[in-house]
Order: C-alpha cells, then sequence, then structure tokens
C-alpha cells in the first residue's frame, strides 16, 4: 500500500511540476533536479500563534489548512544542515478548495539569525479547486548566492487554502 501510494503521489507531484515548468520559466528548474528533501506540510508547518479571530489551522495528514472564517499565518522550517550542501530552490504545494479564486503570499525568509535574514514576498494567486506549486529561486536573494541559508517560509493562507507538500533542491 505504501509504494503505491508512493507511486501516486510521484505521479500526481511530477504532473504538477511538468504542467507548473510550462506556465513559468523559474519552474523550469523543478525538471532538472531531484528533491533532497521532500515532506508532507503536516511533519513541517505550523499555525502562528495566535491565528487570529476566525481563523482556524487544522494540520491534516493531506495538508495544513485554514478551515476558518478569516486570514491565518502557517510558518514552515525546512530541515537545514550547515554543513552539507545548501538549498537551491524551496518549493510549496498549495491548494484551493474554494469555488472562488484565491490571493495570498508566502514569504521565504533566509538566514541563519534576524541580523542576515533576508526576506522575499511571492504573491500567489490560486484557480478554484486547485493546486499550484510556488518557488523561492536562490536567484530570488539579494547578489543572487549559489544557495538559500536556513530556509523557511510564511503564508497568509486564506480561509479554505493549505499547504499540501514543501520540498527543496
Amino acid at each position: 500500500m505504501t509504494s503505491s501510494f508512493n507511486i501516486k503521489m510521484s505521479i500526481a507531484l511530477g504532473t504538477i511540476l511538468a504542467i507548473g515548468s510550462i506556465a513559468s520559466p523559474m519552474t523550469a528548474w523543478a525538471g532538472t533536479f531531484t528533491p533532497r528533501f521532500m515532506s508532507s506540510a503536516a511533519g513541517v508547518c505550523q499555525a502562528a500563534l495566535p491565528s487570529g479571530a476566525g481563523a482556524v489551522v487544522r494540520a491534516r495528514p493531506l495538508a495544513v489548512q485554514n478551515e476558518g472564517t478569516n486570514a491565518a499565518f502557517v510558518t514552515c522550517s525546512f530541515p537545514y544542515d550547515n554543513y552539507a550542501a545548501q538549498p537551491l530552490l524551496i518549493g510549496l504545494m498549495l491548494s484551493n478548495s474554494n469555488s472562488v479564486n484565491a490571493y495570498f503570499a508566502c514569504t521565504l525568509v533566509s538566514g541563519i539569525t534576524a541580523t542576515d535574514a533576508n526576506y522575499v514576498v511571492r504573491n500567489v494567486a490560486m484557480l478554484p479547486n486547485s493546486t499550484d506549486v510556488t518557488l523561492f529561486d536562490s536567484s530570488d536573494l539579494p547578489n543572487s548566492p549559489d544557495s538559500i541559508p536556513g530556509p523557511n517560509v510564511s503564508c497568509a493562507l486564506p480561509p479554505g487554502v493549505g499547504i499540501v507538500w514543501v520540498y527543496y533542491y
């Protein structure tokens, strides 16, 4: 059963990445690298506390989802080894379970301390009842470094939107 699930998830992710590579030039990276780390969002993402009035974030096997009536912040922290090769590309698979478009922002926070942190905001527009991939590339950072040190991502998820998978290359 596990191998069948892994095969189905690999096919689904591969299909999404392939479609994304057609839609966005930056997504072309995804076809040339094998993920070094990949996790269900429930393993590495959590709601900011307090989430605020009307915000209800639930970690479920298929997503960390905002099931409330107001936007909620969710932060994902990627495992990071300061002595190993560092990630070149950070990806999030997002889900919109609404019958209307969803508009929100995700922010990459790169750095080990507050004094060396860099922030990259990615505005996201999602179609109704869809999944999509949002990517952050090391070239998005100041001076285009070779990698993304200490990667974390925070998203202001509107109601009905969730983070399904997180990964890096």
